[in-house]
């Protein structure tokens, strides 16, 4: 249980934004954030169901606007809820989204082989580190 490590989700949803910060600080318990760096009415192209980080926090979209405002801004929703506050300005990942987690049982699985002599390593179980 000591020390963190980076998982990057499978993506059925993939997107090319880059570029993207919090247009206002994302607080504790919200499930909800404006995202900055659009232009002006520009589509948003964030779909339902994709993965982003915002700072170190897994996130997946589950209702995003089609359009930026008029400001630049895009309000994005998403679960689970923020966990810590998040300052304006900072970065949100959607080429590469990944969460930091940590082991949540303190012994470490060992493998198996299966009939065919390849290695199975069962599941391990982490949570989250904030």
């Amino acid at each position: 249980m000591v020390g963190t490590f980076r998982y990057y989700p499978n993506q059925t949803v993939r997107s090319a934004l880059t570029g993207r910060t919090l247009a206002q600080p994302g607080y504790p318990y919200n499930r909800a954030v404006q995202i900055g760096g659009y232009a002006a009415s520009s589509l948003s192209t964030i779909r339902v169901g994709q993965w982003f980080t915002v700072g170190t926090q897994l996130l997946r979209v589950t209702e995003a606007a089609a359009l930026a405002d008029s400001n630049g801004r895009v309000t994005v929703s998403f679960e689970p809820e923020l966990r810590v506050l998040y300052a304006a300005g900072t970065a949100v990942e959607f080429v590469n989204p990944f969460g930091v987690f940590r082991l949540a049982t303190p012994n470490s699985p060992t493998y198996t082989l299966d009939p065919d002599r390849a290695p199975d390593f069962g599941t391990i179980q982490a949570i989250e580190a904030f």
